[in-house]
């Protein structure tokens, strides 16, 4: 193993954990000190998915330099160079990878191209087959050839195939037979396609999907499914057949017997593309419960995915459209909230369109995608076209006044644009009353197939082009000049328009005249293609008609947006939710209040934060910034809240501050230029590293709470500027630990917030009866480890309850079973039973504690912060001693456990809050080690961390 294969795989494992910024770190140290070549290729893949082109080409070309016989490597700097128009440079390194590995086709394809470029077609056409022994490979390249509708090519390697293997491999015939008639289908040549399957082996399930495609294709629904139906459990087994039977089966009105035989293959797997098709078989709350039963089946174990969020959202939509429209919003919030809090942080793109079978502009291909490339998906202009001009041809020919409109309009005339996955051809027609004269028309033609979309209106009709394009075609009604069209749930509204028809890439296409002022209308930014997201979010001429069906496909694009990695559209969809009044939902994903945002350097620099409180952390994190909130929002200097991981957004309190997600380490660098003066940590976290790196900014450790927890005499703190700690115990915590604290690194600052949230006794307990129960967690280690979650707790809760005299409250730590599921993990689900069962009131976990606090006389607690912070009230505690330890030994080690009454393993509390009612002989000491652990002060603690915080401000940089 290489030195630095410990540092690679390091990163490698951080990558996968999410940890992008560590791990691209990890990445650099491996690379440029120790020489990985494996690290340069990761750095390069890093860049190239980010676009950046010429940095990728650097670290690909590093890693071919330490391993010159590393095929990929090679291969790879010349896609960052195609992507560049460096022809003869990218010509060169795929060349140089095609000899070191020969048998790769998807490069040879590559290769093609570049070769075209330079003006080398003879040798083109001869690359794509020459040398080439992989069968399967010869398949992708002739899906890849289809999907980008190059039929020259295609018909000259086939022909190759031929010459070359003849009847050496009769199994292959089968296979070739069905790329045939999947690219004469894709180029509307029918009568070519039937001569193929006259060709396919006879009797098999091979043959019979092939005769089935050209009867699907003709429109001959029963005879595909009569075909395919025939080979019983065969069919079952096979993705693509059982796939093509349901579609067909919808088409021809056998809605149960489709979903019948799809349901029974999703049982035991299937992609979403397959699970669309089954969605789209259900009609009524019969065929939905059915699709629930195997759903719930086939999600139960599997993790939250990309793919099963995009599952749901079909599911979902199967229920609006059995009219349950309360099961159809439960699937898809519950579905898209679960996602969002499940990840720690979401990478730049979740799925892979080459590897995902979600793909919805492809031919009716029996696996669509297996081989194909990622540049073969993305040449999609000419089937763009071709499906564009096929349907602009037939309502020409038929006098349908009709025009392209929105997208369409932007990609048919802006240059060097070219769509995204999502997009389909939408057209107006103007001037009729009714679509079904159209709808007939397109029906006639075998060029399309009709919707996937059943659950569109009257106003709209949808099909899909051989060639795999959607297309949506709109009734434009006219009124008060203007036209109008609907679409879920929205009205859209453009002045009349005179049209015209333009050659647009070799097509016939009508046009509005003035294509940018129409796209002026919908969108903000007619100079760039405008995405589905930019017309969602949108105000200009749209009015939304139905406000539940509008919010549903608003959510249903906010799940695409969401496991495609769009970030920025994921926060627009959110907003326009919000405005819509969705308001329960948005609470729940991005928090109760409306400033939260996407870190983006012009936010910043428009707020001018100048000190940013640091969150991050597992799940539950949340509430080692709520209980800074009121305090920051009393300072003098402008503060705001930055979050690491997106799910501690919704566990925020309200606040008037700015609250931004840090993604990536690239992003925190706007702290830096936005002028951010000074960051405040509540925790010690591996993610602070990632901005303890800027050392023109002051770094304050401010923890969470103060407390006589191992954890806070952590070497780790050495690394902040100042330890802004509550009083002279903290700071002899530190020295006694023998920590290297530097010189007035330790400031005394008290906890401000128990000043402002927090009621004082002003004399000794006399009849306690509202008692708190705040046990602390399990630490992630045994050394920190003081929780009473345990049978000692169970026996203290259990005894308190039977008591009628208490009104008890129980709240545990919010990590309570983080680090020990079987252990403290399973008696706080005991405990919790029992105080559910004997009426204790279980305090939820994003309650504030101080309230909890105010509301009770006595506390009992473990070794924690809480202690501390109660040592304000000046009430009675009782400290927990599960473990059993000498009185002397506990004062010791816990300083502060001084103040506490301490109940040991075996007493009853009942008498001890008996004793503590007759005589409470210890609120002189409270008095006493509240002034030494948070500090005694004349200004108060609150102005005392106002105007540390203010000469932070003030620091030269």
């Amino acid at each position: 193993m290489r030195p630095s294969s410990l540092v690679y795989y390091t990163a490698f494992a951080a990558e996968k954990s999410g940890l992008s910024g560590f791990a691209e770190n990890s990445y650099r140290f491996a690379a440029e000190k120790l020489g990985d070549p494996d690290a340069w290729f990761r750095l390069g893949r890093q860049a190239f998915q980010k676009g950046a082109w010429v940095q990728a080409a650097t670290f690909f070309g590093n890693s071919s330099k330490l391993r010159p016989d590393h095929a990929e490597s090679h291969f790879k700097t010349g896609l960052c160079l195609l992507k560049q128009s460096k022809w003869v440079e990218a010509e060169a390194a795929i060349s140089t990878a095609i000899k070191l590995d020969p048998g790769q086709a998807q490069w040879r394809v590559q290769h093609q191209q570049v070769l075209e470029k330079i003006g080398n077609a003879p040798t083109a056409t001869h690359e794509i087959y020459q040398s080439l022994k992989d069968i399967s490979g010869l398949v992708g390249v002739l899906k890849s050839l289809t999907l980008g509708e190059d039929f020259a090519s295609f018909d000259t390697i086939l022909q190759t195939i031929h010459t070359t293997y003849g009847q050496d491999m009769p199994a292959l015939d089968a296979r070739l037979a069905l790329m045939e008639l999947e690219r004469f289908a894709a180029a509307g040549l029918h009568d070519r396609g039937r001569e193929t399957v006259k060709q396919m082996l006879p009797d098999t399930l091979r043959s019979d999907i092939g005769k089935g495609l050209l009867a699907f294709s003709e429109g001959r629904y029963k005879e595909c499914v009569n075909r395919l139906e025939g080979h019983g459990d065969e069919l079952i087994r096979d993705q693509p057949a059982v796939r093509l039977f349901a579609r067909a089966a919808r088409f021809a009105g056998l809605d149960e017997l489709g979903l019948s035989v799809i349901l029974e293959f999703l049982d035991t797997g299937g992609d979403s593309i397959t699970w669309k098709e089954a969605s789209l078989l259900v009609k009524d709350r019969k065929g939905l419960n059915q699709l629930l039963r195997t759903w719930d089946r086939y999600r139960r174990g599997r993790k939250t995915t990309p793919h099963l969020l995009k599952v749901a959202g079909y599911v979902a939509a199967a229920a609006l459209r059995a009219d349950n429209t309360s099961e159809a919003e439960r699937i898809q919030c519950s579905n898209i909230l679960l996602f969002g809090k499940k990840k720690t942080t979401r990478p730049p793109a979740l799925f892979d369109p080459a590897t995902h079978p979600d793909y919805q502009n492809l031919p009716l291909m029996t696996n669509p995608l297996k081989g194909v490339s990622i540049a073969s998906l993305e040449r999609v202009a000419p089937r763009y076209f071709r499906a564009l001009g096929a349907v602009s041809s037939i309502l020409e020919s038929k006098g349908f006044n009709h025009s392209a409109i929105r997208r369409t309009v932007a990609f048919a005339t802006l240059p060097k644009l070219v769509p995204g996955l999502d997009d389909t051809v939408d057209i107006g027609v103007i001037g009729a009353d009714r679509l079904d004269e159209v709808n007939a028309l397109l029906h006639k033609s075998p060029d399309f197939h009709a919707s996937a979309n059943p659950e569109a209106d009257g106003g709209m009709i949808s099909f899909q082009h051989a060639n795999g394009i959607t297309l949506r075609i709109f009734l434009m009604k006219a009124g008060d000049g203007a036209w109008t069209h609907g679409s879920d749930g929205v009205e859209w509204k453009n002045r009349i328009f005179q049209t015209t028809l333009k050659d647009v890439h070799g097509t016939m296409v009508r046009l509005p005249e003035d294509a940018a002022a129409h796209l002026a209308e919908f969108t903000e930014v007619p100079a760039k293609r405008a995405t589905e997201t930019d017309y969602l979010v949108s105000d200009r001429n749209t009015r939304v008609s139905d406000s539940g069906r509008f919010i549903f496909h608003l959510r249903s694009h906010l799940i695409h947006l969401m496991a495609s990695g769009d970030e920025e559209g994921v926060l627009r969809c959110v907003h326009k939710l919000s405005d819509l009044g969705d308001t329960g939902f948005v609470r729940e994903f991005h928090g109760s209040y409306p400033n939260y945002v996407d870190a983006n350097l012009p936010q910043l620099l428009k707020d001018k934060p100048q000190v940013i409180l640091y969150l991050s952390g597992l799940e539950d994190v949340a509430y080692q910034g709520n209980m800074w909130i009121p305090v920051l929002e009393k300072l003098d200097a402008r503060c705001a809240i930055a979050i690491r991981e997106r799910r501690i957004a919704p566990g925020l309190l309200p606040t008037s501050m700015p609250v931004y997600y840090f993604d990536s380490m690239r992003d925190l660098e706007f702290m830096e230029e936005c002028g951010v003066r000074t960051i405040l940590y509540p925790a010690n976290t591996a993610k602070n590293t990632n901005s303890l790196r800027f050392f023109k900014i002051n770094h304050f450790f401010i923890n969470h709470g103060e407390s006589d927890k191992v954890v806070n005499q952590s070497k780790f703190l050495m690394a902040y500027d100042k330890l802004l700690v509550a009083g002279p115990l903290a700071e002899r915590r530190l020295r006694e630990a023998g920590l290297p604290v530097r010189d007035e690194q330790v400031v005394h600052v008290g906890r401000p917030q128990t000043e402002l949230l927090l009621k004082r006794a002003d004399s000794p307990s006399t009849a306690p009866r509202r008692i708190l129960f705040a046990p602390t967690w399990e630490g992630f280690v045994e050394e920190a480890n003081y929780a009473s979650i345990n049978e000692y707790g169970l026996r203290l809760l259990t005894t308190l309850a039977t008591d009628s005299r208490f009104k008890v409250a129980f709240k545990p730590h919010p990590y309570t079973g983080k680090a020990k599921p079987n252990a403290e993990g399973v008696y706080l689900k005991r405990m919790t039973e029992a105080a559910n069962k004997s009426g204790v009131q279980i305090i939820p976990a994003g309650r504030p504690i101080f309230d909890c606090m105010n509301d009770s006389d006595l506390m009992i607690t473990d070794v924690s912060s809480v202690l501390n912070d109660y040592l304000y009230t000046l009430k009675p505690m009782i400290l927990t001693n599960p473990r059993g330890e000498e009185h002397d030994s506990l004062r010791a080690n816990f300083p502060s456990s001084a103040a506490t009454y301490v109940l040991d393993q075996g007493e009853d509390i009942v008498k001890l809050i008996d004793r503590i009612a007759a005589d409470d002989f210890m609120f002189a000491k409270r008095r006493e080690v509240c002034a030494d652990s948070l500090g005694e002060f004349p200004e108060g603690s609150l102005a005392r961390f106002n105007r540390v915080v203010n000469e932070s401000l003030a620091e030269p940089t």
